[in-house]
């Protein structure tokens, strides 16, 4: 009987000690209860070694499924070396992926981590641990009862105090009446005023000959001025109608027709699409339009 105790205390020191490989293994284990699933959670383990032994890190536990209940990041391990040790801290990280009402203990399994010096290899054990995990909700499926679904209903409209009703109004109103000045140069009061607009844009194009692109767009921005005042599409052959309905526009009734002419054949005209138009005779025209606008017209 003695011999025997005798063995098991040599076996357990020499566990204990590892053959002096060892100067310090510290588990710190995450918490044992109070899990549920989703949950993720570490354990740090910090293992010193005298040298010239070092860690294995293939005997780490690679990152992936790890049980039937947990899966494991890539362990994070930060090496420090000093007064003839080796000092590695080791972070697990830890999901938990699957839980069931039947096994309310999970293992958190054991690490053997191995190191050597190059020639002799020696192992030493991380002890696993339980965890206790859970539903967030314990219930019983036969506590439930019948399913009912309640008949589908449009949701109950929301009373607005008239306060708050009168307030949205003015606002929406605001917006609205920002929208049209944005877009036509509509304000309150305001009659539109294409051409004073359009006098404002050629304002701002430098002086010069126009490219051909540019020359066509402002020959379109100036039917669509002329559109916008008559109300409706102006073409050449319904100037006289235009000039019935805005007698003012009659004084310059020849530059009109002018730039109706060279508009036409700008856009229907086949071949060269030169600008034919002298760019400040056109300024001309929009700034008469304008002070006619200005004055009332």
């Amino acid at each position: 009987m003695l011999v025997f105790l005798l063995l098991a205390w040599a076996l357990v020191a020499q566990a204990a000690d590892d053959g002096g490989t060892v100067a310090e293994l510290r588990d710190t284990p995450p918490r044992l209860y109070g899990w549920h699933l989703g949950d993720r959670f570490e354990r740090e383990v910090v293992l010193e070694l005298h040298a010239p032994y070092r860690l294995d890190q293939a005997s780490l536990p690679a990152a992936g499924r790890l049980t039937h209940w947990l899966e494991i990041a890539a362990p994070r391990i930060e090496a420090s070396e000093g007064a003839g040790r080796r000092r590695y801290r080791i972070t697990l990280s830890y999901q938990l992926m699957n839980i069931s009402p039947e096994y309310p203990d999970i293992a958190l399994p054991e690490i053997l981590l191995r190191f050597d010096d190059g020639r002799d290899q020696r192992q030493v054990l991380v002890p696993g641990a339980r965890l206790r995990v859970g539903a967030l909700t314990d219930f019983d499926p036969a506590d439930l009862g019948p399913l009912t679904l309640r008949p589908a209903q449009a949701p109950p409209q929301l009373a607005l105090p008239g306060t708050r009703l009168a307030l949205a109004g003015g606002v929406l109103t605001v917006a609205l009446g920002g929208l049209a000045w944005l877009r036509w140069g509509v304000g309150a009061g305001k009659r539109r005023r294409p051409f004073v607009a359009l006098e404002r844009q050629l304002a701002a194009r430098q002086a010069g000959p126009w490219a051909t692109a540019e020359y066509l767009e402002i020959l379109r921005a100036v039917h669509r001025a002329f559109d916008a005042t008559a109300g409706h599409t102006v073409f050449e052959v319904t100037l006289e109608r235009f000039f019935s309905e805005h007698g003012a526009y009659a004084a310059l009734e020849r530059e009109i027709h002018a730039f109706f002419r060279h508009s036409a054949a700008q856009f229907f005209r086949a071949g060269d699409a030169s600008p034919a138009y002298p760019p400040a005779e056109l300024r001309r025209l929009v700034a008469a339009c304008a002070r006619l606008e200005r004055a009332g017209a």
